[in-house]
This record gives C-alpha cells, sequence and structure tokens, in this order.
C-alpha cells in the first residue's frame, strides 16, 4: 500500500514536471499538424506515439495491485463526426486541450473562455444527445500489442534520434511527458483534464455531489498550471494578452465546439492520445484521425478567414 501523503506528493511533482515539459516543448496538435505540412514530422510522430510508455508501468502495476485504466471500444460514426468537430474547434481556438492551458499559463487569460465552452459543449451534448451503449471491442491481449506497440516506438525513436540535436531533445522530451503521464494514470486514472471536465458537467446536469472531483484532482490541475507557468516564466514567454470581448466570443464558441466533440467520443486529444490510443482502441483511432483531419481542415481556412476578419475590422 502506499503512503498517501507521499502519493500526493509524488502524483503533484509529476504533473508540474509535465506542465513545465509541454509548455517548453510547445506540445500541440496544431503545431504538429503546421510542422508535418512543412516536412516536418517529428512532433506529431511523436505525439502520437508517447502514449506507449504507459506501457513501462505494467511490472509496477502488478506490483501494487492496480489495473492500468486501458479500455477498447468499437468504432461508431459518432466518434468520427466528434472527432472532427474537435479538431474544427481546435483550430479555431488555436490549441488544445493542453495547449489552451499552456496559453493561459504564458498570460493569455482569453483561455478561459475556451475552458468555459469546453464545459458548456460538453453539458450541451450530454443534455441533448439520447443514451447510446458503447461497445467493448475485443481483440488482442494487451501483451501482444503491448509488443507490437513498443516495436514500433523503437522504430520510430532510432529513425528521429538519428536526425539533428534539436530533433532528439523533441523526441525525448514527448517520450518523458509520456512516462510521466502514464505513472499518473496508473496512481490517479482520472488526472486528466477531459476527465475533470466530464465530472465536473455530469455533477452540474445532475446535481450528484459525488460526481465532483475530489480534492486531490484539483491540485493536480493547479501542479499542472504551476509547472507551465514556471517554464513559461522562466523562458520569458509570459506576457499578459490584451483584452478584447472580440477574442472572448472567438474562444467561447471554439470551446464549446471543443467541449461538444469532446463529449461526443468520451475525452478530449489528452485521453485519446494518452490512453486510449495506445489500448489500440478502434474508435481513439479513428477519433484522433478525424481530429487531425479537422485541424488540418481548420489550418487551411485559417489565412482566408483571418483576411475575412480583417476586412471587417476583427482583431
Amino acid at each position: 500500500m502506499i503512503d498517501p501523503w507521499f502519493k500526493l506528493t509524488l502524483l503533484m511533482v509529476v504533473a508540474g514536471m509535465i506542465g513545465y515539459l509541454a509548455q517548453r516543448s510547445g506540445l500541440c496538435m496544431i503545431r504538429g499538424v503546421t510542422e508535418l505540412r512543412a516536412g516536418r514530422p517529428t512532433l506529431l510522430l511523436a505525439m502520437l506515439l508517447c502514449g506507449i510508455c504507459v506501457w513501462a508501468f505494467v511490472p509496477l502495476a502488478s506490483y501494487w495491485h492496480i489495473t492500468i485504466p486501458h479500455v477498447r471500444y468499437q468504432w461508431h460514426v459518432l466518434f468520427v463526426l466528434g472527432g472532427l468537430i474537435f479538431g474544427l474547434g481546435t483550430s479555431a481556438n488555436g490549441g488544445c486541450s493542453v495547449s489552451t492551458m499552456s496559453r493561459l499559463a504564458r498570460g493569455d487569460f482569453h483561455m478561459l473562455a475556451t475552458m468555459i465552452g469546453w464545459i458548456i459543449g460538453w453539458c450541451l451534448w450530454l443534455a441533448w444527445a439520447p443514451p447510446r451503449e458503447h461497445l467493448m471491442r475485443l481483440g488482442p491481449t494487451p501483451t501482444s500489442y503491448m509488443i507490437a506497440e513498443f516495436l514500433l516506438l523503437a522504430t520510430a525513436s532510432f529513425w528521429a534520434i538519428r536526425h539533428s540535436a534539436a530533433n532528439r531533445r523533441l523526441w525525448l522530451t514527448i517520450m518523458g511527458i509520456g512516462l510521466m503521464s502514464g505513472l499518473l494514470f496508473l496512481l490517479q486514472p482520472q488526472w486528466s483534464p477531459s476527465d475533470m471536465v466530464q465530472h465536473l458537467t455530469t455533477a452540474l446536469l445532475h446535481g450528484s455531489s459525488s460526481a465532483w472531483p475530489d480534492s486531490e484532482r484539483y491540485l493536480l490541475l493547479l501542479a499542472l498550471l504551476a509547472g507551465m507557468l514556471v517554464a513559461a516564466w522562466l523562458g520569458h514567454s509570459f506576457v499578459l494578452m490584451r483584452f478584447s470581448l472580440k477574442r472572448v466570443a472567438l474562444h467561447l464558441i471554439a470551446g464549446t465546439a471543443m467541449g461538444v466533440g469532446a463529449a461526443m467520443v468520451m475525452g478530449g486529444n489528452d485521453l485519446q492520445l494518452l490512453l486510449t490510443l495506445p489500448a489500440a482502441s478502434p474508435a481513439a483511432l479513428v477519433t484522433v484521425a478525424s481530429m487531425l483531419v479537422g485541424i488540418y481542415i481548420g489550418v487551411l481556412l485559417k489565412r482566408p478567414l483571418k483576411r475575412v476578419g480583417q476586412l471587417l475590422g476583427a482583431d
């Protein structure tokens, strides 16, 4: 049995380190897609594969008698639509789940509107959507696809590390984030921002006191933000953004779209990349692919939309 105070201290330190590394590395799916278009696939590839590192904790999970919370669902058209909506909202917002928090820690308080919109969007979907049953997908044993994924990760790592020192640092940093996230999922399966929003919306909609996140999860979220803030401050990237009502409206709408999409697929890109994708869930595969398509479409449309906004006198 793990001592509760030792566990909490460990979790907060790890969450702070994840926040620090996420800020320093510029972890963001939009940046990953943009760099891929420019012929630099390292960041996006690292993000897609870093969740595999959670399998490194299988022996520790067995020792502590803890089950790694991997779930595999059959794919459904709503996962495709939800991923697309989330991707388009992410592109309009200028940041995904984690990078929204990173921008907030850099002084862009418009991201608070994104977070509020995310909760609104999740509530709207849960309040409107008819109940549906998610079919569990049977497949290979965890050991078999764990080995296959480690071989894939080893091959990609060999390719990435052979390149420049900057490329190598980026790859190892993202892998470190994946490894530490695996430890957090092992000790606190509901630590992610997506899970926090899901439980907040459930509590708000149903008035269930048991649905409210416990204090440990709030502390982990604060530790994540603190790590991002320290990285922004040390990296001289903390700048208070000029407040704009137009930007508040934009990020509220974008966040609402992200919330609707995340609710449709049962979690934002943080949960998909770090937990469900490593489980080789068919639902996660189509969801992440749809998110990337949505982001790609948004990136393509960004310049013409920005021109239109300038013609209309927008910021």
